[in-house]
């Protein structure tokens, strides 16, 4: 704005001074930021604060070193609650469970692991012997013995004989055993030129025809194609093995006992040592078994046992005159015979409740 001055020599002049506007970082106002007083007050509240946030920082620093450890501790707590668990597995497992064995076929052979120091590989297995099932034998013969002195078809001897004519060694004799006996039959042979002796083995139920001469080992000759009677195979020693008795000669025996049970006559028809048989059940590894001797053959028993579920086979072997009970597994197992309810005495009869 224009100034009006006065000089000493009463003169008036004009003066004119330009104003300038000094700009500001701030929008409507003045910052005097040091510019005027020399002092950086902003540094110095910017300090202050700093000053003022530090407790907060501290407590916020340690609130993350709380959580960092209270994560490492839940980590040690689940790695520990993981060794335990997996310490009492080992404990309960088998030390060698880590070895494994499989076979390739699981039906013939079965494998598993023993011992500490395993030998890991393929193996092959060659089977030299297979198992053997459980047998229970009769404890003794269950026929009658015969009548060496009665007829033929009234002595018990369980084949019936024919009449006609039979050969030793090309000597022929002839039989009706209708009137003649064993012990005729006998006593023929051994007064005969044959040259041999026959006797009757009570002891075994067995007819024995040896070599009369100490040494002769010549072969016996048990029939020929002309013979019309069956004796000699109804006797059991046609077809016979012969071998040498303790004199050195030739002998043979029968095959069978002579009073060998017939399997296909009903029971109350068959010469039974231990009989009568009563009607009724019996047990077989508690298998209830049922036997009627009026209307039952010993093949019917045998074949009910069988199909039943006792899991033996049951047999009659007429070389030895017992019954045999043979289980349907290999290997050891146990026979159960009889049972306190049973009302037959099928088994006492047959002698396997002596059975061994």
């Amino acid at each position: 704005m224009p100034i009006k001055e006065m000089s000493k020599s009463g003169k008036v002049f004009r003066r004119t001074e330009k104003s300038s506007k000094r700009k500001s970082g701030m929008a409507g106002g003045i910052s005097a930021s040091g510019l005027i007083t020399g002092i950086d007050s902003n540094s110095i509240i910017s300090q202050l604060m700093q000053l003022e946030r530090q407790p907060i920082t501290r407590l916020r620093n340690r609130i993350t070193e709380l959580n960092t450890q209270r994560t490492a501790l839940t980590n040690v707590t689940n790695t520990l609650r993981t060794l335990r668990s997996r310490a009492q597995d080992f404990r309960l497992l088998d030390p060698f469970s880590k070895y494994t064995s499989s076979s390739g076929d699981e039906d013939v052979l079965t494998t598993s692991v023993s011992g500490s120091s395993p030998l890991v590989g393929t193996y092959s297995v060659q089977v030299i012997q297979l198992a053997t099932a459980t047998d229970a034998v009769g404890g003794g013969r269950v026929s009658q013995d015969i009548d060496p002195n009665a007829t033929l078809e009234n002595s018990g001897i369980s084949t019936g004989i024919t009449a006609g004519t039979f050969s030793i060694n090309g000597v022929e004799f002839t039989v009706d055993p209708t009137t003649d006996s064993l012990n005729d039959v006998l006593n023929a042979i051994n007064a005969s030129a044959a040259g041999v002796t026959a006797t009757y083995d009570a002891s075994q139920d067995r007819l024995v025809i040896a070599n009369t001469a100490p040494g002769n080992t010549a072969v016996i000759t048990l029939g020929r194609a002309s013979d019309t009677s069956n004796l000699l195979a109804a006797l059991g020693v046609r077809g016979a093995t012969q071998y040498t008795n303790t004199n050195g000669s030739t002998e043979v025996r029968s095959s069978t006992v002579l009073g060998a049970v017939s399997t296909l006559d009903p029971l109350d028809q068959t010469n039974l040592r231990n009989g009568p048989l009563t009607a009724g059940t019996f047990s077989i590894n508690g298998v209830s078994i049922s036997v009627d001797p009026t209307s039952d053959a010993l093949s019917d028993v045998l074949s009910r046992i069988n199909s039943s579920d006792a899991g033996v086979i049951a047999s009659y072997d007429p070389t030895s005159d017992v019954i045999r009970l043979q289980s349907k597994l290999l290997g050891s197992r146990n026979i159960s015979i009889g049972a306190a309810g049973d009302t037959s005495n099928f088994l006492s009869v047959f002698a396997l409740d002596t059975a061994t």
